[in-house]
């Protein structure tokens, strides 16, 4: 007589059912997490990015000036603004040579946020036909003002770093996490120069670029590094770079990690 052997019912165990959903959901929990990482870097970068452009903007609302000032707003050689009790052209407001728009000055945010920038006017006329000096003197005789009253407030750009980012301290004097940049151009010449201080600017900013900016000793380069806000790790940053006598956008570049170390 043949027995016959049972069949095994078809299906998993219980350990082999558990042992699939642990090895599930390591594999997922190792892909969601790289996923993440590529995200957080992605961000990083695109932070990056965007503050080189806006550096980058900058220079173009320097050689292509906007004027958005109320048209009952002009400016003084004092640096104030002054609402006209009668009707004022357009020459007035910021177009004429005693009153133009010829750059912008860029402030880090105490916080290391980003900056803020304001345009800078001309007050005085300067004419190539009578002048003798060069652009630098050029400037200097043009009696620059930094306008910070109410009529001006339309006019200041706030450049802020995306994703939480920050300017990075880092241990090398070349490197600033408080700046000021001057990027005008000359009334002579037409070329634009930039000039930076290391450092928080003062409350008098008229005075400052006057007195202490405008100088061959300001036309230094501009290195800015940018830490990740927690995106990346804390040995990986870049940054912006304003190369020296920047003549225009195309002095802004990324700083590199080998700068930024």
């Amino acid at each position: 007589m043949i027995r016959s052997t049972p069949l095994r019912a078809a299906g998993f165990t219980i350990i082999e059912v558990v042992m699939f959903l642990a090895i599930s959901g390591a594999l997922t929990i190792g892909l969601m997490g790289g996923i993440g990482a590529s995200i957080n870097s992605q961000r990083y970068k695109d932070a990056v990015n965007t503050h080189v452009s806006d550096f980058r903007d900058e220079y173009s609302s320097v050689t292509n000036v906007a004027n958005d000032r109320a048209g009952e707003y002009s400016c003084t050689p004092s640096g104030g603004v002054v609402r006209s009790s009668g009707p004022l052209t357009n020459m007035e407001r910021g177009t004429h040579q005693s009153c133009a728009i010829v750059g912008r000055l860029l402030i880090s945010n105490g916080d290391g946020s980003g900056f803020v920038s304001q345009p800078v006017f001309a007050t005085r006329e300067v004419r190539r036909e009578t002048f003798t000096g060069g652009d630098l003197q050029a400037l200097q005789a043009a009696d620059l003002v930094v306008e910070t009253t109410e009529g001006d407030k339309m006019a200041i750009n706030e450049r802020n770093l995306q994703w939480q980012a920050t300017y990075a301290q880092v241990d090398s004097s070349r490197v600033f996490t408080n700046f000021a940049v001057l990027i005008v151009r000359s009334p002579l010449s037409g070329s634009v120069r930039t000039f930076v201080h290391n450092g928080q600017a003062p409350s008098n900013r008229t005075a400052f670029i006057r007195n202490q900016l405008l100088s061959d000793a300001s036309a230094q380069q501009l290195i800015v590094c940018i830490n990740g806000g927690g995106l990346v790790g804390d040995g990986v940053r870049t940054g912006v770079t304003i190369a020296r006598n920047a003549g225009g956008s195309g002095g802004v570049d990324f700083a590199s990690e080998d700068i930024c170390r």
